[in-house]
């Protein structure tokens, strides 16, 4: 009888720690989609943000003709360069964020 018991009582601890492995393991995978979900919109966001044009606020134009590079740099300071490859649809400022 002792025996009997003893063994009941180890299988209902595996069912119990089975239990236990099965939620953790849930609750990981529940966590990894939900941050590889917002990880998804968050670049659906800076793409949307980046490709609105706002860059072109600093882009040197005819007008500005004698207005140094440093002139045009004094109204984002973040902006460093501006790339520009002819024949190409690339014409972007180069920009450098701050710690």
């Amino acid at each position: 009888m002792r025996t009997a018991a003893k063994v009941e009582i180890v299988r209902k601890a595996i069912r119990i720690a089975n239990s236990f492995v099965n939620l953790s393991v849930l609750i990981v995978v529940s966590l990894l989609l939900a941050f590889s979900c917002y990880a998804i919109w968050d670049s659906g966001q800076v793409h949307s943000a980046a490709s609105a044009g706002n860059y072109t606020l600093y882009k040197p134009t005819a007008e500005d003709e004698g207005a140094s590079f440093e002139d045009l740099r004094a109204n984002n300071p973040d902006v460093f360069a501006w790339l520009t490859v002819y024949g190409t649809n690339i014409d972007y400022p180069v920009v450098q964020g701050h710690k």
